[in-house]
C-alpha cells in the first residue's frame, strides 16, 4: 500500500449565547485505503470521502 496524506479543516464562531462550527474531513477528497491485513490480502477498507459537518449550539 502506498502512503497518503489527508487534510481536514475546522472553523468555529462563538458568542455568549451560541456557537457555530464547520468541520470538513478529507478536504481534498483523497482516495485512500486506511488499513489492510496480511491475513486477508483481498480485503481492504476504503477511506471516507469528503464529509461536511455543521453544528449550531445555543445556551438557554
Amino acid at each position: 500500500m502506498s502512503s497518503y496524506t489527508l487534510a481536514n479543516m475546522f472553523i468555529a464562531h462563538q458568542t455568549k449565547k451560541y456557537r457555530t462550527s464547520l468541520n470538513v474531513h478529507n478536504l481534498f477528497d483523497t482516495d485512500y485505503i486506511p488499513w489492510g491485513d496480511i491475513f486477508y490480502p483481498n480485503q481492504l477498507a476504503i477511506g471516507s470521502p469528503r464529509t461536511l459537518e455543521f453544528s449550531f449550539h445555543m445556551k438557554f
